[in-house]
């Protein structure tokens, strides 16, 4: 992580505190499991929906009551068949963020940030950076790290 990058992360989590939510939507999960998973990572219980037009309205309601500080929101590895699914996420609510990772262009949520693929050296530091629980450098052999 080069030092701009490490500024940005501090800014963010300044600004957002624990209202950072992270979304995985590689494996297209349903609507109703993310919001379950929102409600208890806030430590409320889960709801029960009776559709996803309810999950959705739920949703909203809690993101109002914890939004004292900025939200943001990641849905990450958005593919094209969730596209739809993202909209349902959008919502009128002041200093609530959503970014939307993807290898691929997702109409209606602004202008798309074109990031290059990292270099296999990158990868591999950035991989052993992310793989270290004490935060200095990882002993993980090469050959796994290759595997991985």
């Amino acid at each position: 992580m080069n030092v701009q990058s490490s500024k940005h992360v501090e800014i963010c989590l300044g600004e957002f505190k624990d209202n950072i939510f992270f979304i995985s939507l590689v494996e297209a999960p349903k609507l109703s499991t993310i919001v379950e998973r929102l409600f208890e990572h806030n430590g409320y219980e889960k709801p029960q929906f009776q559709s996803d037009e309810g999950a959705v309205y739920q949703l909203e309601n809690l993101l109002k009551q914890i939004g004292k500080n900025p939200i943001l929101l990641v849905l990450d590895g958005v593919l094209p068949e969730s596209a739809s699914l993202v909209e349902k996420f959008v919502f009128q609510i002041p200093n609530y963020k959503i970014l939307v990772t993807s290898r691929f262009t997702i109409k209606g949520f602004g202008l798309p940030h074109v990031l290059k693929s990292l270099n296999e050296a990158d990868a591999l530091n950035l991989f052993r950076h992310s793989a270290s629980l004490d935060q200095t450098s990882s002993n993980i052999p090469d050959t796994i790290v290759q595997k991985v």
